[in-house]
C-alpha cells in the first residue's frame, strides 16, 4: 500500500523530468490501481506519452482526466498543448476557448491559443495575444520565441531576429528556441545553412530525443550537400527555357520581323522578358516547396 499519494506524485514528476518514463509509468499505474478516478494521475500519464511524442496516447489520458474533473483550466491547457503538437490546431483553438471560460487570465492557456492561431495563419491575432502575454511577463523566453516565429511568418526578419536573441538571452538552454531560430534562418534568409546547422546541433544537444529537430537537421544537411547540384540544374533549366522559347516562338518572331516589320530589338526584349519571367517563376516555386518541406517547430 502506498503511504503518501503526494510523495508518489512528486517522484513520478521528477522521473518524467529526468526522462525515466518507465519508472514514472510504474509509479502512476500503482496509484491508478488504488484509485482509478484520480484525474491528476491521468494528467501525469498524458505527460509521459507527450514527452515520448506519442500525442494520440497522451490525448486519451488527458480526455479521461477532463471527464473526471471538468473544472480545472490547467487540464485544458495540457489538452490544448497536445492538440497543437499533433497538428490539430482548430480543435486546440476550441479547447482553449473552453479553458479560458473557466479562467480568462490563464496565461499558459493563452500561450497555447496563440500557437494555434499562428498555425492557422491568423498571425495578427496571434501577435496580439503574445504581446499581451509579454506585457504580463516580459522576461518569459517562450513568449519571445513565439513572437519571433510570428514575425518570421510575416517576413519581419529584423524584428524576428531581435526576439530570438532576447529569448536566448533569457534562457540559453531552450532547445525549441534554437530550432525555431535555425529554421527561420534556413527558410527566410539566403546562404544561412551553416548557421542553421550549428543551431540545430545545439538544439539537439539540449534535447537529444527531439525527433522534429533531428528531421530538421537531416534536411538542412542534405540540402547543403545538394545545393551545388541544384544550382547546376537551375542553370541548365535556364538554358533550356531559352532554347525552348526560341524554338517555339522562332516562327512567330520571323513573321514579326519579316512581315510586320517589327524592330529586332523589340523582339529580343520581349523574348528576354519572357525567359526572365519563367526563371523567376521556377525559383519561387522551388523556394516555396523548400519552405513547406522544412518544418518549423
Amino acid at each position: 500500500m502506498i503511504p503518501n499519494v503526494e510523495q508518489v506524485y512528486n517522484k513520478a514528476t521528477i522521473a518524467i523530468q529526468l526522462r525515466k518514463y518507465n519508472v514514472a509509468e510504474q509509479l502512476l499505474q500503482e496509484l491508478l490501481t488504488q484509485n482509478p478516478n484520480d484525474s491528476w494521475v491521468y494528467i501525469l500519464m498524458g505527460a509521459i506519452w507527450y514527452n515520448r511524442c506519442d500525442y494520440g496516447h497522451a490525448i486519451e489520458f488527458i480526455k479521461q482526466a477532463i471527464a473526471l474533473d471538468t473544472s480545472c483550466p490547467d487540464y485544458y491547457r495540457v489538452y490544448c498543448s497536445c492538440l497543437n503538437a499533433s497538428g490539430e490546431y482548430q480543435e486546440a483553438l476550441s479547447v482553449s476557448d473552453e479553458g479560458l471560460m473557466l479562467d480568462p487570465t490563464h496565461v499558459r492557456l493563452m500561450y497555447e491559443r496563440a500557437l494555434a492561431l499562428k498555425a492557422l495563419g491568423k498571425l495578427d491575432r496571434a501577435e496580439d495575444v503574445t504581446k499581451y502575454l509579454l506585457k504580463k511577463d516580459p522576461n518569459n523566453d517562450s513568449n519571445h520565441n513565439l513572437l519571433a516565429t510570428i514575425y518570421a511568418e510575416k517576413s519581419q526578419l529584423d524584428e524576428a531576429n531581435l526576439e530570438f536573441l532576447k529569448a536566448l538571452e533569457l534562457n540559453p538552454n531552450n532547445s525549441g528556441t534554437y530550432n525555431s531560430y535555425a529554421m527561420m534562418k534556413f527558410n527566410k534568409e539566403e546562404n544561412k545553412e551553416d548557421e542553421s546547422i550549428e543551431m540545430l546541433q545545439e538544439s539537439l544537444r539540449l534535447n537529444p530525443e527531439n525527433k522534429t529537430v533531428q528531421k530538421n537537421l537531416e534536411y538542412v544537411i542534405n540540402y547543403k550537400k545538394r545545393k551545388p547540384f541544384n544550382n547546376f540544374i537551375f542553370i541548365i533549366l535556364c538554358c533550356l527555357f531559352v532554347i525552348l522559347g526560341i524554338s517555339i516562338f522562332g516562327y512567330y518572331i520571323y513573321d514579326l520581323i519579316a512581315i510586320q516589320k517589327m524592330p529586332i530589338t523589340h523582339v529580343i526584349i520581349c523574348l528576354v522578358i519572357g525567359v526572365i519571367w519563367q526563371i523567376i517563376e521556377y525559383y519561387l516555386k522551388s523556394r516555396k516547396k523548400q519552405e513547406s518541406t522544412a518544418s518549423n517547430n
